[in-house]
């Protein structure tokens, strides 16, 4: 297992993420992270702020939204998922209270 970190967004050194995993690779991005924010809220970042997935598709990767709730008790299903891809991209959140 090889680990990419980033405490922002894609980080300083994103060409050698890109490296890691090839180019065309198969991205999966859980934002299961931020659950707690409302929905409209989350919608409304990813287009004015950032967005994960255009991100990745803009470097001519597969990305799409993998979303856990779809797979509680399920993780044959999960496995199945996540069987063709390069990289699991996960988006943190720090909740203020």
């Amino acid at each position: 297992m090889r680990l990419y970190l980033s405490s922002f967004r894609m980080g300083d050194h994103f060409e050698t993420l890109l490296a890691m995993i090839g180019p065309k690779a198969k991205v999966a991005v859980i934002s299961n992270a931020v659950d707690f924010i409302p929905a409209m809220d989350r919608e409304a970042y990813v287009r004015t702020v950032f967005d994960p997935i255009a991100v990745f598709i803009d470097q001519g990767l597969a990305a799409f939204d993998l979303d856990l709730r779809d797979y509680f008790a399920r993780s044959d299903a999960l496995e199945a998922a996540l069987a063709d891809v390069s990289l699991v991209w996960a988006v943190s959140a720090k909740r203020v209270l």
